[in-house]
């Protein structure tokens, strides 16, 4: 009897094809979201999604978590289908999802436990974890105890302790101090350097964009985005983000995708003018 060809697995973590989504507003007409979106990330891949307020950007990540169908397209990971919630992702939003009567421990736990691992193997695996992102000495805290670099932090274990392949994050540090948020933005390159892991990473911030990346993304402004530019981050690794934004090469780049950006930024805040006068 003779097999079957083997089917080789797609070499993408991420993978969306032509890929748009409606929606039906309260008023019964059709808004499009996002339209004939491409998007392929590798494994090990840092690639970052910029673009104007309601551009579509949290809309391509929740369809690339399973948490939305494109209204047609098709979202694969890993070579397959994706049908239901990615069980290969994980996701920070940019609100962290701790639970606020659970402990540190208890809540960075919790996908473990969820997984079917004993209680005190996932307590094992949680406290190596906080020691990696500096909580291991607030392991008993609660979140209302803790400073909003502190919550981000134990999001990250959180995140990160089911060993994911791709990391799905929504402008996770966006609403952190300065200060702050570059020593979060040095952390998590630290982690996913010694990963491997697919990351996709919503942001506003261009400087941070940049930073992270390995390439930056831009969406145009909507509705019906779709991606607009697409550029390659050369800036050599490891990188120090407290120091880069110096680096000359991190200004030409940020000033050649900044002369793009700010053109559907534009877009955006033109149309939004407009729809205010005729209301």
């Amino acid at each position: 009897m003779t097999q079957p060809a083997q089917v080789e697995p797609s070499a993408y973590a991420v993978e969306l094809s032509a890929c748009t989504k409606e929606f039906s507003t309260p008023g019964g007409q059709s808004y499009v979201a996002v339209q004939d979106i491409d998007l392929k990330v590798e494994p090990g891949r840092f690639v970052s999604i910029v673009g104007p307020t309601g551009s579509g950007k949290s809309t391509i990540l929740n369809m690339a978590a399973g948490l939305q169908t494109p209204t047609s397209g098709t979202v694969k990971s890993f070579g397959t289908a994706i049908d239901g919630v990615n069980r290969r992702a994980s996701y920070m939003f940019q609100q962290d999802a701790l639970l606020p009567w659970k402990s540190v421990i208890d809540n960075v736990s919790l996908g473990l436990i969820m997984a079917g691992v004993s209680k005190a193997d996932a307590y094992s695996e949680s406290r190596r974890w906080l020691e990696k992102v500096g909580m291991k000495n607030f392991a008993d805290r609660y979140p209302h105890q803790l400073s909003g670099g502190m919550r981000k932090r134990t999001a990250v274990a959180q995140a990160w302790i089911v060993d994911p392949d791709i990391l799905l994050m929504d402008e996770p540090f966006s609403a952190l101090d300065v200060q702050t948020r570059q020593i979060m933005e040095n952390e998590l390159l630290q982690l996913w350097q010694e990963s491997g892991k697919a990351v996709v990473f919503i942001t506003h911030d261009l400087d941070e964009a940049i930073a992270l990346s390995d390439e930056v993304l831009i969406l145009g402004a909507g509705p019906g985005s779709t991606v607009v530019g697409s550029y390659e981050i050369s800036i050599p690794r490891p990188r120090d983000l407290l120091d880069i934004r110096d680096d000359p090469q991190f200004v030409d780049l940020h000033r050649e995708i900044w002369g793009r950006l700010k053109v559907e930024v534009s877009r955006t805040y033109a149309s939004a003018r407009e729809e205010s006068e005729v209301a």
